[in-house]
This record gives C-alpha cells, sequence and structure tokens, in this order.
C-alpha cells in the first residue's frame, strides 16, 4: 500500500486508517468541523497578532485573501 503521510511510521498510518474506518459518518463530519473551527480560529488569531491596528473588516479581509490563495494551490 501506498504511504498516505510521510510523517507517520507504516503502523501508524495502518491505526489511523483503521480508526477514520470506524468511526461513522456523522462522527467524521464532526471531526471535521472541529477541525474546520480549529484552523479558522488559529488563522484570525495569527492575523490579529500580526495587523493589530487594523480594523476587523480589514482583518475579515485578509482572512478571506488567505481563504481564496488555499483554494488556488
Amino acid at each position: 500500500m501506498q504511504r498516505l503521510a510521510q510523517d507517520l511510521t507504516a503502523a501508524d498510518e495502518q491505526r489511523l486508517v483503521a480508526f477514520w474506518r470506524t468511526v461513522s459518518a456523522w462522527r467524521r463530519m464532526q471531526i471535521i468541523g472541529d477541525l474546520y473551527e480549529s484552523a479558522e480560529l488559529l488563522a484570525r488569531s495569527d492575523i490579529q497578532r500580526r495587523f493589530p491596528l487594523e480594523t476587523s473588516e480589514q482583518q475579515h479581509e485578509r482572512l478571506l485573501a488567505r481563504r481564496r490563495l488555499l483554494a488556488d494551490l
């Protein structure tokens, strides 16, 4: 089987695949939603840290620009 993640050992990857196979669809969606919220919080915190003098609207525009950049990758 081809390795999916370069930062995991083969045994860890097998455990991860086994975990995702046993998790129900609603729980998978819940986990993915939690990960999305965490990423959003980290991105917003980074923008606030880097640009503390900007208005919340300007910071929001920076967040949207980041999303567009990632969507283009």
